[in-house]
């Protein structure tokens, strides 16, 4: 059977590649998400030039992933000719924009804008700070309203919804089908199969250690979250108190029941104590593992940092989507400056740090879906949809 557009397969190289309508292309998550959107993505990213009359540019990845972009043009001038504002709409927007120029600055910035996974609007990318972004801002508002023309801008943040959406599940070690899958929203299975990947890190962790860690250490600090009134199960105390040699079971049980203070509403003495236990719990675990074993320990703590932040306060919004303005917010917590500058952060892995640029970028961007029903009554409204046959991955 002949390859498709859109299909993926791994290179010799151990690369991805895409068949795009130019040949085989490396794949990337910009790439592979406006892919996934489908003929309905393509008609939507399609009529910017025409619906914004020049403001919102289509990226190039439409044009190589759908073969039905070429028969958008035409379609797009007759639906805006079809609503009886093409030309009034055409006027306003030469109006506002007459006279801006573009400094060689915001030339750069559009090429850098080009390489990046999410996709920006004109006053992104002229900056809010310049007289030229608060200008495009106010056109894009009011071009957003009118059905229609507001359907490059409603697909531009649903590409980016399922960029970031992708990009999590990515970061949480989630197989293809599951990252896909999560492009449509965080849903309880995708969150359930992010539960179950970081446990079999946890569970290979426990493995690993065995009984071979320091013994006497481990006693040590059981008896600080005893003294600390930290171990409520008195069974559970003795025994851990009495055994000779623990395992890696006694020693993860009791960092969950540690992270577990951590996450509940005990006062902030008592979670400073559960933090350091935990602190010295993770030296020891450390100690015990190899170069190999370490990573495997990181990576784990990481993503499940990750899948704890997912599933609480707003990190998801409605229709588990993830905002990245509150999830921001909740790495902030969780690595400080490391993370709000972009430095390096050891143990994390390549996912998650790809994640992490993906928040810091989308905090200011125009990342969302439409309200029920907006993108289809606009889309209706503008008759793009006569006399084609849409589809959506």
């Amino acid at each position: 059977m002949p390859a498709k557009i859109g299909q993926i397969m791994q290179g010799d190289d151990g690369q991805e590649y895409m068949l795009t309508a130019q040949g085989w292309v490396p794949n990337n998550e910009r790439l592979e998400n406006i892919a996934s959107m489908g003929t309905i993505g393509a008609l939507a990213m399609g009529v910017a030039e025409i619906g914004t009359f020049g403001l919102v540019q289509a990226p190039d990845e439409v044009s190589q992933t759908s073969p039905v972009a070429s028969m958008v043009p035409t379609v797009a001038e007759t639906a805006a000719a079809a609503t009886g504002i093409g030309a009034l709409a055409t006027r306003g927007v030469r109006n506002s924009v007459s006279g801006l120029r573009m400094s060689e600055r915001v030339s750069d910035q559009i090429q850098a804008s080009q390489r990046s996974q999410l996709i920006r609007r004109p006053s992104n990318i002229a900056g809010d700070a310049t007289t030229a972004g608060q200008v495009l801002k106010r056109v894009e508002g009011g071009v957003e309203v009118i059905p229609g023309l507001n359907i490059p801008l409603l697909a531009q943040k649903a590409i980016n919804q399922r960029t970031m959406n992708a990009g999590l599940a990515r970061a949480l070690d989630l197989d293809p089908a599951m990252v896909n899958r999560a492009r449509q929203g965080i849903d309880e299975s995708v969150m359930l199969a992010a539960r179950r990947r970081y446990q079999q890190d946890f569970d290979a962790v426990r493995d690993a250690i065995g009984e071979n860690f320091d013994q006497v250490r481990m006693k040590s600090v059981i008896e600080q979250a005893a003294d600390a009134g930290l171990i409520v199960d008195k069974n559970a105390l003795r025994k851990l108190q009495s055994t000779s040699n623990l395992t890696g079971k006694e020693v993860m049980s009791l960092r969950s029941k540690m992270t577990d203070i951590l996450s509940s509403n005990a006062q902030w003495e008592t979670k400073e104590v559960a933090r350091v236990i935990n602190e010295n719990i993770d030296d020891i675990i450390e100690t015990a593992l190899g170069e190999e074993g370490q990573a495997l320990y990181r990576a784990a703590r990481a993503r499940y940092r990750l899948w704890r932040d997912a599933r609480k306060g707003a990190a998801l919004g409605n229709g588990n989507q993830v905002n990245p303005a509150s999830m921001y917010n909740k790495l902030d917590q969780d690595y400080g400056d490391a993370f709000a500058a972009g430095d390096d952060i050891p143990g994390i892995t390549p996912e998650i740090k790809d994640f992490m640029a993906l928040v810091r970028e989308g905090r200011d961007l125009d990342v969302g879906l439409p309200s029920s029903g907006t993108a289809e009554r606009s889309m209706i409204a503008a008759g793009i949809m006569t006399g084609i046959g849409i589809g959506a991955n």
